[in-house]
């Protein structure tokens, strides 16, 4: 890891390469070019970080001799896909993000303990925010950062 989040030329010009891919499918779709970012803070195999169960579930092969998670353009369209999900399921896109970082299923939960339904808006991320785990809780918001410093990067010193 580089101090400061700082990237080399060849990971900043890769980056770009995935950002231009990921930026055009999304805005195939009608969906947020700034999910990208979302892609950016991820952990796990791939760009997007698909688990194998979540990548199986939207058609990519996950095996030890075989992991479509690691092709660019076969993971994106599985993880626009699982996202436009999470968006008509929960109707917003911080709950959305917040749901792809900690499972559907957790924030069906969430969501319904705190409101009795699982759709909500972007300011009803902040209301059960207190009920997520501590690395979802900062999921929406370094999103939120990487889309602010991809935009102007001098401006935050990069």
């Amino acid at each position: 890891m580089r101090a400061c989040g700082r990237q080399s030329t060849r990971e900043r010009d890769e980056r770009g390469h995935h950002d231009d891919h990921d930026g055009d499918a999304s805005r195939k779709r009608g969906m947020p070019q700034n999910l990208i970012y979302l892609a950016m803070e991820e952990s796990a195999s791939g760009v997007w970080k698909l688990s194998a169960d979540t990548a199986r579930l939207y058609g990519l092969k996950v095996s030890k001799k075989k992991d479509e998670r690691l092709q660019l353009k076969e993971e994106t369209d599985a993880a626009l896909r699982f996202l436009a999900h999470l968006y008509k399921r929960f109707g917003c896109w911080y709950l959305a993000a917040a749901a792809y970082n900690v499972g559907e299923h957790r924030m069906v939960k969430t969501m319904r303990t705190r409101f009795g339904r699982e759709s909500g808006r972007d300011r009803d991320y902040y209301r059960v925010w207190d009920r997520l785990p501590g690395e979802t809780r900062d999921y929406v918001p370094a999103i939120i950062a990487l889309k602010r410093i991809g935009r102007d990067p001098k401006k935050y010193g990069f």
